[in-house]
């Protein structure tokens, strides 16, 4: 998969799980007689195929890889160029984890 490929795919993800909540909260407050299927359209995560249950996984990746890269961040033993190295591990090693989970890897 191309790098393009991926930060698209990431970014696609990251808003989907970002976004989930701010739309549950603002259905709750929206007009009755304004369907909200119509409203916003089709999740984005839905137009790319991916299953409604693989969004828990999808976020649980999402929530370790910015708690292990916040534990970098942190790390006063590592310089500046250790810790951009480590968090470029991290970014891999999810990539990897949402290929395999979504399938669409190379």
């Amino acid at each position: 998969m191309t790098m393009l490929k991926r930060l698209s795919l990431a970014f696609v993800l990251s808003s989907a799980i970002t976004c989930c909540p701010l739309l549950a909260q603002t259905t709750a407050s929206s007009p009755p007689d304004v369907p909200t299927s119509r409203r916003f359209g089709q999740p984005c995560w839905e137009q790319a195929g991916i299953s409604s249950s693989v969004m828990p996984q999808l976020r649980q990746i999402h929530q370790a890889m910015h708690t292990q890269a916040e534990a970098v961040y942190s790390d006063s033993s590592l310089t500046s160029q250790q810790k951009q190295q480590k968090i470029r591990q991290l970014r891999q090693e999810a990539y990897h984890q949402v290929d395999a989970l979504v399938g669409l890897s190379n």
